[in-house]
């Protein structure tokens, strides 16, 4: 039995028809053009993000990309890594382009890896598009702030981005990268395999691939 079965509880999932029902509509924008599919992922399978949150086992982010080959990702992690490598990037600048990951959302920064316990179901589908970061006026809206306040958020955010980068794309996403989104993780049915910090000598070191030392930039 998947480990998220019974996702009616958090109105996911009818019991009697085992369709997947009231999927928030921001879970399903996430997806480009909206497609995704329901998925099984085997026990044992490890997933991984980039993120600046540790781990927590009472709220486990149900948003993450397999490590190996899985289904239409033929090669995972590791590639992804290696890309980056042959378009002279680092790993960090790279991840934020390929999982469309707005500057103001979050600032990466670490690699995490969990390992499934058992069978879960997930959706499945590629990365939609998102800007460099947000507008002033969504930041302002989402975080409750007013105008100046969320100028300086949005800035400082996008400092954090570029880390001396003369700028990454206009628009983040269109490399082909896919995604899960397995609701109802806990502690319970998965485990922290690592959360490091995602240097391109550490991420080199802990998959055995050569980063360049120095990177090249990609610009809009």
């Amino acid at each position: 039995m998947a480990i998220n079965a019974g996702m009616n509880a958090k109105m996911y999932r009818d019991v009697k028809s085992g369709k997947w029902v009231n999927i928030p509509e921001d879970i399903k924008a996430a997806f480009l053009n909206r497609k995704y599919r329901i998925v099984k992922v085997p026990a044992s399978t490890r997933l991984y993000k980039m993120t600046a949150n540790p781990f927590d086992p009472t709220r486990v982010s149900p948003w993450w990309a397999p490590v190996e080959a899985f289904l239409d990702d033929k090669d995972g992690a590791l590639m992804r890594f290696k890309e980056a490598a042959y378009n002279g990037v680092s790993v960090n600048d790279y991840m934020r382009i390929a999982n469309a990951v707005s500057a103001d959302f979050n600032e990466l920064g670490k690699y995490q890896e969990i390992r499934l316990k058992d069978e879960a179901l997930g959706m499945w589908g590629q990365f939609e598009p998102m800007p460099i970061a947000s507008s002033v006026e969504a930041i302002a809206k989402g975080r409750k702030l007013d105008k100046a306040a969320a100028t300086d958020f949005r800035a400082k955010k996008l400092a954090v981005a570029l880390k001396g980068l003369p700028s990454l794309p206009a628009v983040l996403g269109g490399l082909g990268a896919w995604q899960l989104w397995i609701p109802n993780l806990t502690g319970n049915v998965c485990e922290e395999v690592i959360t490091h910090d995602n240097s391109d000598v550490w991420i080199s070191q802990f998959f055995h691939i050569d980063l360049p030392a120095a990177h090249s930039f990609i610009t809009s």
